[in-house]
C-alpha cells in the first residue's frame, strides 16, 4: 500500500543498517550501579540524622506517573560504597535538581573518605552540588565527585544552605570507568585562593563588580570543550555562598 512504499522509500533514503554494530561488548568496561530510584530498597549502608528514604509521585502524563524514591539528607549524612573491580574507578552521585529558582533543595558539600595503604584517613576535595536548574523541571542529573581506588569508601553528605523547602535528594551512586568520564557542571570545586580572592574583590579599593570571578569546576578532559552553566552568576553565585558560610583551608 501507499504507506508501505513511503516507509521503504524513507528506509532507502536514509540508508539504514539492518545489522548495525557499534562495536564489542568487550570494549564496554566494568561499571557498578546501585539505583533506588524505581524501587526504593537501598542495599548500601547509610547513616545520619533524620536520613529516609522518601517517595513521591511524579505530576506528569499517567504513563509517566510512577512513584520515585530517594533518601533524603535533612541534616547530612554518609553513604558506605564498595569499589568491588580491580582498578580505579570515577564515582558519580545521582540527585535530584529542580527549578526554575529559587529551586527546592539545598546547595550541598560531597566529600569522599578513603584509607591509605597505611590505613590512614584519605578526604578528597570537596565538591559542591547545586540542585537548582534555572528553568521548570524536576529530575535525576549525575554529578562527578572524585575517582576511588578498589575497596571501601565512605560519602559524606553535608548541605550548606538552608531555608529550602525540601532536604538534599540522592536516588543512586554508579562507579564507572575513568576513560568514559563525562562532564558534570553541576559539581563545583571552589578553591581556598578563591576566597582570597573574593575578599580582595570586596575591599574598598578593589571593584565591587564579581562577573569575572572564576570558579573551578570539574571539566573532561577528554572533551576538547568545557560545558559551562547557562549564566555566568551561577558560577559567581555559589563562590560567594561557600566563601561566606564554608571554611577553606589549603591541603
Amino acid at each position: 500500500n501507499e504507506l508501505a512504499e513511503e516507509i521503504s522509500s524513507l528506509l532507502d533514503t536514509l540508508q539504514i543498517n539492518e545489522n548495525p554494530r557499534l562495536g564489542a561488548w568487550d570494549d564496554a568496561g566494568e561499571d557498578v550501579c546501585v539505583s533506588w530510584f524505581r524501587s526504593g530498597n537501598c542495599v548500601l549502608e547509610v547513616h545520619g540524622e533524620g536520613v529516609q528514604m522518601v517517595s513521591w509521585m511524579s505530576n506528569g502524563p499517567a504513563i509517566y506517573n510512577q512513584r520515585k524514591n530517594a533518601l533524603s539528607f535533612p541534616f547530612g549524612g554518609d553513604i558506605v560504597i564498595n569499589n568491588p573491580t580491580m582498578k580505579t574507578m570515577d564515582l558519580y552521585l545521582d540527585f535530584m535538581a529542580e527549578g526554575p529558582p529559587p529551586g527546592i533543595y539545598p546547595l550541598t558539600e560531597i566529600v569522599i573518605e578513603s584509607r591509605g595503604p597505611d590505613q590512614s584517613v584519605i578526604l578528597s576535595e570537596p565538591r559542591y552540588i547545586d540542585p537548582t536548574e534555572s528553568w521548570r523541571v524536576h529530575v535525576i542529573k549525575p554529578a562527578f565527585i572524585n575517582t576511588v581506588l578498589p575497596g571501601e569508601h565512605i560519602v559524606h553528605i553535608r548541605p550548606i544552605e538552608y531555608g529550602k523547602d525540601q532536604p538534599f535528594r540522592i536516588t543512586g551512586i554508579n562507579l564507572s570507568e575513568t576513560r568514559f568520564r563525562f562532564d558534570t557542571p553541576e559539581a563545583y570545586s571552589v578553591q581556598p585562593e578563591e576566597c582570597s580572592s573574593l575578599v580582595e574583590k570586596k575591599s574598598p579599593a578593589a571593584t565591587s563588580h564579581l562577573g569575572k570571578l572564576k570558579l573551578s569546576f570539574f571539566a573532561d578532559p577528554k572533551t576538547t570543550t568545557t560545558k559551562h552553566n547557562l549564566h555566568e552568576f551561577d558560577r559567581t553565585k555559589i563562590v560567594n555562598y561557600v566563601c561566606n558560610n564554608v571554611r577553606l583551608t589549603n591541603t
